[in-house]
């Protein structure tokens, strides 16, 4: 498993089953995508990097409605929503969370966020 720089054991936050609501940027497999917690609330998720062994590392934050929206419509680069508290997750094949560790966005190396450009173009548009 990655072990991820000044990592801090211990979260709040019960994600149970990382299974994905919408998906909102593939490439081969869900890269972007919003889910729900035990508790029922939305979360957006970041595929930071495949770890050895099957697992993945994703960047999980809680996500408002509002500020969802403006980053399906483009208006906002992913990495808006991940300024701030970001949990670092890896997680198994069937989707379950086998470590979690909260950390200040701040203090991740700038190759684990989402790209500062990277933004959702709805087809529409």
């Amino acid at each position: 498993m990655t072990q991820f720089p000044m990592a801090r054991q211990g979260s709040e936050w019960d994600i149970g089953t990382l299974d994905p609501v919408e998906v909102l940027l593939e490439y081969d497999a869900p890269l972007v995508f919003t889910f729900r917690d035990v508790s029922g609330s939305l979360g957006l998720a970041y595929l930071s990097e495949p770890e050895p062994g099957g697992s993945t590392l994703y960047l999980l934050v809680p996500i408002s409605d509002s500020l969802l929206s403006e980053i399906v419509q483009g208006l906002l680069p992913i990495r808006r929503a991940f300024n701030d508290r970001v949990w670092v997750a890896s997680v198994d094949e069937s989707g379950q969370v086998t470590q979690l560790v909260c950390e200040n966005a701040s203090d991740l190396a700038s190759r684990y966020l989402p790209s500062e450009s990277l933004r959702i173009f709805s087809k529409s548009a």
